[in-house]
């Protein structure tokens, strides 16, 4: 069904726009000073993004849960069962620490709300909507199909409908 074949395309959706925000949250810190007093404590600075990003990671990975428990009560069905999802989840949670570096290395650079926000939508839509989120690559016109295999997003999302289809 078109449920199954679009429930992978909007658990990676909906990880990259949640790790687009990871960068306003960053910005957020930094204007507040909470980010200047973490940096003076003696703790690790490496520990201090690895804790930000496990954080986020983990709100990704409810709201991933989410929508599979929201595409299955639309009519959607995970061939492949609970171990399964856990692979979609698994999936998204990997695909979007990419993207959550990208937003945070824009927060750090710009250290602008409205920046961090305009550069990560402007790689975060152009990535989803020429990739094979929503339509087969057979299906879309031949430059769109040359992008899309190139297109990381046409990756992280066959690979969660592999999972879904049993494929």
């Amino acid at each position: 069904s078109y449920e199954t074949y679009l429930v992978p395309a909007i658990a990676v959706q909906v990880a990259i726009a949640a790790a687009a925000t990871s960068g306003v949250g960053l910005v957020n810190d930094i204007e507040n000073g909470m980010f200047e007093k973490v940096l003076v404590s003696p703790m690790s600075r490496s520990g201090i993004f690895l804790g930000k990003t496990s954080a986020e990671l983990a709100r990704i990975a409810v709201q991933i849960c989410i929508i599979l428990l929201l595409g299955t009560a639309l009519g959607a069905t995970v061939a492949t069962g609970v171990v399964g999802a856990l692979g979609i989840v698994a999936v998204g949670v990997l695909f979007s620490v990419w993207f959550i570096s990208f937003s945070n290395v824009l927060a750090v650079l710009t250290k602008d709300q409205e920046s961090t926000i305009i550069g990560a939508n402007l790689l975060q839509f152009p990535l989803l909507f020429v990739s094979s989120a929503f339509l087969p690559l057979e299906a879309l016109p031949g430059w769109i199909q040359a992008v899309a295999t190139v297109n990381p997003v046409t990756y992280g999302v066959d690979a969660a409908r592999a999972i879904i289809l049993n494929e």
